[in-house]
């Protein structure tokens, strides 16, 4: 069986890369990986012009799903 990841964002979007893993663990901590970058890369947009990209912090959610072949 192997392992699918969405991130889904309290503002309504959601990140599915349609990567395939083979354990829950690394699908789990892929997804990890794309919401801290998500929020890292909001922050470094405010700091550089907060005019233009206002920086607020979203919470997300990891879904993980089993794909069968």
């Amino acid at each position: 069986m192997k392992y699918g990841v969405k991130v889904i964002f309290s503002d309504g979007r959601e990140i599915d890369e349609n990567e395939v893993f083979d354990t829950y663990e690394e699908a789990y901590e892929y997804g990890l990986q794309i919401s801290s970058t998500d929020s890292l890369g909001g922050e470094i947009f405010s700091m550089s012009n907060p005019g233009d990209y206002p920086f607020e912090e979203t919470d997300s959610e990891i879904e993980v799903y089993e794909i069968y072949y």
